[in-house]
C-alpha cells in the first residue's frame, strides 16, 4: 500500500475525505453513490470508518512522518534482532566476510558504486514495530527529530460530554396538525446559565438530500440558522423522528 504522497496528491485525499463526511447521511441525509460505498466498505467487506475516525485519518495524513530509524542489535558479530519506529520494514544484512563458508551459504550481489558482483552471506530479519523504544534509544543517543509517542488517544474533533434527553421529558410545542414537529425542554443550564433548548423535525428531500423542516411554520427558522452557519446539521433521533436542537440562553 502506497502511503507516501505529494502535497498535491496530499490535497486532494482530504479534499474527498471531508466531501464525503459532508454527504454522508448524518449531516444531510444523502447516500454516498452505491460504487462509491462499495469502496468505502470494500465490497462489504469491511466495517466503514466514522467521522471521528476519518478525523483521526486526516490528521495522520496531514503531518509529516517521522524519518524510519531502525535499531540494530549484535552480539558476536552476528545480529540479534531490529526494531523500528516504522511498521511494516525488513531487514537485509550483507556480511562480506565469507571466509570458511561453504558455497551455499554465499550469494553474488550487486554493489551500488560498480557493476561487480561480490559474494556474501545474506540474512534476512523481521523489523519489530516499537515505537516507544526506539524513542527511548534516541533519547539516550542524542537523536532528535521523532514526535513525542502519545500516552493516549488523541481526542476527537470534538471533546464531547455526552447528555440524553429522554423523550418523556421533552414537550411538543408544534402546530395542531403535527404537535411533535417542535419540542421544548426546560432544565438545561451550562455553567450556572439557563438554557431554552427546541428540537425541530427535519426531513430530507431531493437528489441531494436538502435538510429542510418538516413543518413549513418552522422552514424559516431552520433556514436562517442553516444559512447563519453555512451548513445544514446533525441530527437526533427522537420518538422515531430526526430532529435538529438548538440551544440558547434563555433572555434576560
Amino acid at each position: 500500500m502506497n502511503t507516501t504522497f505529494n502535497k498535491r496528491q496530499t490535497a486532494t485525499i482530504l479534499a474527498a475525505l471531508r466531501t464525503m463526511q459532508q454527504v454522508r447521511g448524518e449531516c444531510y441525509g444523502g447516500e454516498l453513490p452505491e460504487d462509491i460505498e462499495s469502496i468505502r466498505n470494500n465490497c462489504g467487506t469491511l466495517e466503514p470508518m466514522d467521522d471521528d475516525e476519518i478525523d483521526a485519518l486526516c490528521e495522520q495524513i496531514n503531518v509529516t512522518p517521522d524519518p524510519a530509524i531502525i535499531v540494530v542489535g549484535c552480539e558476536g558479530g552476528l545480529v540479534q534482532g531490529a526494531s523500528s519506529n516504522i511498521e511494516g520494514l525488513s531487514l537485509i544484512v550483507l556480511d562480506y566476510d565469507t571466509e570458511g563458508c561453504g558455497d551455499d551459504e554465499i550469494t553474488e550481489v550487486p554493489q551500488s558504486d560498480t557493476v561487480e558482483l561480490e559474494p556474501a552471506i545474506v540474512g534476512l530479519h523481521t523489523v519489530v514495530h516499537d515505537a516507544p523504544w526506539i524513542h527511548q534509544i534516541c533519547d539516550a543517543v542524542g537523536v532528535k527529530g521523532l514526535r513525542e509517542q502519545p500516552t493516549e488517544p488523541p481526542p476527537s474533533r470534538f471533546d464531547r460530554m455526552p447528555l440524553t434527553i429522554p423523550d418523556a421529558d421533552w414537550t411538543q410545542t408544534g402546530s395542531t396538525e403535527d404537535p411533535g414537529a417542535r419540542l421544548h425542554y426546560r432544565g438545561m443550564r451550562i455553567n450556572g446559565l439557563s438554557m431554552h433548548v427546541e428540537a425541530i423535525a427535519v426531513k430530507h428531500e431531493g437528489e441531494f438530500g436538502e435538510q429542510n423542516a418538516c413543518d413549513e411554520m418552522f422552514t424559516d427558522e431552520v433556514g436562517t440558522l442553516q444559512s447563519l452557519c453555512d451548513t445544514a446539521f446533525c441530527v437526533a433521533e427522537i420518538m422515531g423522528r430526526e430532529y435538529i436542537i438548538i440551544a440558547t440562553p434563555h433572555g434576560r
